[in-house]
Protein backbone atom coordinates (compact mmCIF):
# COMPACT_ATOMS: atom_id res chain seq x y z
CA UNK A 1 0.00 0.00 0.00
CA UNK A 2 2.14 2.75 -1.37
CA UNK A 3 -0.27 5.61 -0.77
CA UNK A 4 2.40 8.33 -1.03
CA UNK A 5 3.53 6.93 -4.39
CA UNK A 6 -0.03 6.87 -5.73
CA UNK A 7 -0.54 10.47 -4.57
CA UNK A 8 2.71 11.49 -6.24
CA UNK A 9 1.65 9.91 -9.52
CA UNK A 10 -1.79 11.56 -9.43
CA UNK A 11 -0.12 14.89 -8.65
CA UNK A 12 2.08 14.38 -11.72
CA UNK A 13 -1.05 13.85 -13.85
CA UNK A 14 -2.59 16.99 -12.32
CA UNK A 15 0.53 19.01 -13.16
CA UNK A 16 0.75 17.58 -16.68
CA UNK A 17 -2.88 18.50 -17.36
CA UNK A 18 -2.40 21.99 -15.93
CA UNK A 19 0.72 22.47 -18.07
CA UNK A 20 -0.81 21.17 -21.30
CA UNK A 21 -4.52 20.52 -21.66
CA UNK A 22 -3.80 17.84 -24.25
CA UNK A 23 -2.88 15.62 -21.29
CA UNK A 24 -6.43 15.65 -19.94
CA UNK A 25 -7.38 12.19 -21.23
CA UNK A 26 -4.51 10.55 -19.33
CA UNK A 27 -5.40 12.69 -16.28
CA UNK A 28 -9.00 11.51 -16.34
CA UNK A 29 -8.00 7.87 -16.91
CA UNK A 30 -5.63 7.93 -13.94
CA UNK A 31 -8.43 8.97 -11.60
CA UNK A 32 -11.17 6.89 -13.20
CA UNK A 33 -9.17 3.73 -12.66
CA UNK A 34 -10.34 3.86 -9.04
CA UNK A 35 -14.03 4.18 -9.81
CA UNK A 36 -14.93 0.69 -10.96
CA UNK A 37 -12.19 -1.47 -9.47
CA UNK A 38 -14.47 -2.91 -6.77
CA UNK A 39 -11.67 -4.94 -5.24
CA UNK A 40 -10.00 -1.64 -4.27
CA UNK A 41 -12.83 -0.56 -1.99
CA UNK A 42 -11.18 -1.69 1.27
CA UNK A 43 -7.86 -0.23 0.15
CA UNK A 44 -9.44 3.13 -0.70
CA UNK A 45 -10.98 3.23 2.78
CA UNK A 46 -7.59 2.37 4.29
CA UNK A 47 -5.99 5.12 2.22
CA UNK A 48 -8.41 7.73 3.58
CA UNK A 49 -7.93 6.40 7.13
CA UNK A 50 -4.13 6.41 6.82
CA UNK A 51 -3.97 9.79 5.09
CA UNK A 52 -7.09 11.77 6.01
CA UNK A 53 -5.60 14.99 4.61
CA UNK A 54 -5.08 13.47 1.18
CA UNK A 55 -7.35 15.04 -1.43
CA UNK A 56 -6.52 12.32 -4.02
CA UNK A 57 -7.53 9.61 -1.54
CA UNK A 58 -10.87 11.29 -0.94
CA UNK A 59 -11.44 11.85 -4.66
CA UNK A 60 -10.67 8.20 -5.44
CA UNK A 61 -12.96 6.95 -2.67
CA UNK A 62 -15.69 9.39 -3.70
CA UNK A 63 -15.52 8.23 -7.31
CA UNK A 64 -15.95 4.64 -6.24
CA UNK A 65 -18.86 5.57 -3.95
CA UNK A 66 -20.59 7.27 -6.89
CA UNK A 67 -20.25 4.11 -8.93
CA UNK A 68 -21.62 2.02 -6.06
CA UNK A 69 -24.55 4.43 -5.83
CA UNK A 70 -25.16 4.05 -9.54
CA UNK A 71 -25.18 0.27 -9.15
CA UNK A 72 -27.63 0.52 -6.24
CA UNK A 73 -29.93 2.69 -8.35
CA UNK A 74 -29.80 0.47 -11.42
CA UNK A 75 -29.88 1.52 -15.05
CA UNK A 76 -33.60 1.81 -15.68
CA UNK A 77 -35.48 5.01 -16.36
CA UNK A 78 -36.62 6.75 -13.17
CA UNK A 79 -40.27 5.78 -13.68
CA UNK A 80 -39.22 2.12 -13.97
CA UNK A 81 -36.91 2.18 -10.95
CA UNK A 82 -38.26 0.89 -7.62
CA UNK A 83 -38.31 3.39 -4.75
CA UNK A 84 -36.11 1.02 -2.76
CA UNK A 85 -33.33 1.51 -5.32
CA UNK A 86 -33.50 5.28 -4.84
CA UNK A 87 -33.37 4.84 -1.06
CA UNK A 88 -30.38 2.49 -1.41
CA UNK A 89 -28.45 4.85 -3.69
CA UNK A 90 -28.70 7.99 -1.54
CA UNK A 91 -26.25 6.98 1.23
CA UNK A 92 -23.61 6.17 -1.39
CA UNK A 93 -24.05 9.53 -3.11
CA UNK A 94 -24.16 11.48 0.16
CA UNK A 95 -20.95 9.83 1.31
CA UNK A 96 -19.37 10.55 -2.08
CA UNK A 97 -20.44 14.21 -1.87
CA UNK A 98 -18.86 14.41 1.61
CA UNK A 99 -15.60 12.92 0.31
CA UNK A 100 -15.50 15.42 -2.55
CA UNK A 101 -16.26 18.31 -0.16
CA UNK A 102 -13.32 17.23 1.99
CA UNK A 103 -11.11 16.99 -1.10
CA UNK A 104 -12.12 20.52 -2.15
CA UNK A 105 -11.32 21.87 1.29
CA UNK A 106 -7.91 20.16 1.23
CA UNK A 107 -7.12 21.11 -2.38
CA UNK A 108 -9.31 24.07 -3.46
CA UNK A 109 -7.64 24.20 -6.87
CA UNK A 110 -8.17 20.53 -7.68
CA UNK A 111 -10.05 20.40 -10.97
CA UNK A 112 -10.91 16.76 -10.37
CA UNK A 113 -12.40 17.48 -6.92
CA UNK A 114 -14.72 20.11 -8.38
CA UNK A 115 -15.51 18.06 -11.47
CA UNK A 116 -16.40 14.94 -9.51
CA UNK A 117 -18.49 17.00 -7.07
CA UNK A 118 -21.03 17.44 -9.85
CA UNK A 119 -21.86 13.74 -10.13
CA UNK A 120 -23.51 12.90 -6.79
CA UNK A 121 -25.63 16.06 -6.89
CA UNK A 122 -26.73 15.23 -10.41
CA UNK A 123 -27.84 11.73 -9.40
CA UNK A 124 -29.57 12.97 -6.23
CA UNK A 125 -31.60 15.56 -8.15
CA UNK A 126 -29.93 18.55 -6.51
CA UNK A 127 -29.50 20.94 -9.44
CA UNK A 128 -28.86 24.00 -7.25
CA UNK A 129 -25.72 22.29 -5.94
CA UNK A 130 -24.26 21.88 -9.44
CA UNK A 131 -23.59 25.44 -10.56
CA UNK A 132 -20.85 26.40 -8.08
CA UNK A 133 -18.87 23.36 -9.23
CA UNK A 134 -19.46 24.23 -12.89
CA UNK A 135 -17.99 27.68 -12.37
CA UNK A 136 -14.98 26.60 -10.35
CA UNK A 137 -14.07 23.71 -12.65
CA UNK A 138 -14.31 26.03 -15.66
CA UNK A 139 -12.24 28.72 -13.95
CA UNK A 140 -9.53 26.19 -13.11
CA UNK A 141 -9.51 24.46 -16.52
CA UNK A 142 -11.21 26.71 -19.10
CA UNK A 143 -9.85 24.76 -22.06
CA UNK A 144 -10.81 21.33 -20.75
CA UNK A 145 -13.09 19.40 -23.05
CA UNK A 146 -13.64 16.87 -20.27
CA UNK A 147 -14.87 19.52 -17.84
CA UNK A 148 -17.14 20.93 -20.53
CA UNK A 149 -18.50 17.48 -21.44
CA UNK A 150 -19.46 16.82 -17.82
CA UNK A 151 -21.20 20.18 -17.63
CA UNK A 152 -22.95 19.59 -20.94
CA UNK A 153 -24.18 16.23 -19.66
CA UNK A 154 -25.74 18.01 -16.68
CA UNK A 155 -27.34 20.52 -19.05
CA UNK A 156 -29.19 17.78 -20.94
CA UNK A 157 -32.95 18.02 -20.64
CA UNK A 158 -33.06 14.55 -19.05
CA UNK A 159 -31.32 16.12 -16.08
CA UNK A 160 -31.96 19.79 -15.37
CA UNK A 161 -31.06 21.69 -18.48
CA UNK A 162 -32.61 22.71 -21.73
CA UNK A 163 -31.65 22.49 -25.35
CA UNK A 164 -31.14 26.26 -25.35
CA UNK A 165 -28.76 26.17 -22.37
CA UNK A 166 -26.85 23.28 -23.90
CA UNK A 167 -26.51 25.07 -27.25
CA UNK A 168 -25.42 28.34 -25.61
CA UNK A 169 -22.80 26.54 -23.56
CA UNK A 170 -21.45 24.63 -26.58
CA UNK A 171 -21.27 27.83 -28.61
CA UNK A 172 -19.54 29.73 -25.80
CA UNK A 173 -16.99 26.93 -25.55
CA UNK A 174 -15.85 27.64 -29.09
CA UNK A 175 -13.87 30.68 -27.95
CA UNK A 176 -11.20 28.17 -26.86
CA UNK A 177 -11.16 26.25 -30.14
CA UNK A 178 -8.31 28.27 -31.66
CA UNK A 179 -6.00 27.32 -28.80
CA UNK A 180 -7.38 23.81 -28.41
CA UNK A 181 -9.05 22.56 -31.61
CA UNK A 182 -10.51 19.55 -29.83
CA UNK A 183 -13.04 21.99 -28.35
CA UNK A 184 -14.84 21.91 -31.70
CA UNK A 185 -16.26 18.46 -30.89
CA UNK A 186 -18.55 20.12 -28.36
CA UNK A 187 -20.39 22.10 -30.99
CA UNK A 188 -21.75 18.99 -32.60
Amino acid sequence: KQFAEVESRLAAYDRAMARDIRNEDAWRAAYESFATAWQLSPILNQWVEARPRSAPARIALGMQLVEQGRRARGGRYAEDTPDSNFRNMRPWFRNAAAQFAQARSLAPNSVMAHLQSIRPHLFMSEPDSLHPHFGTALRLAPQSVIVRQVIMNALLTRWYGSQEALTRFAEASQEHAAAYPRMRVLHG
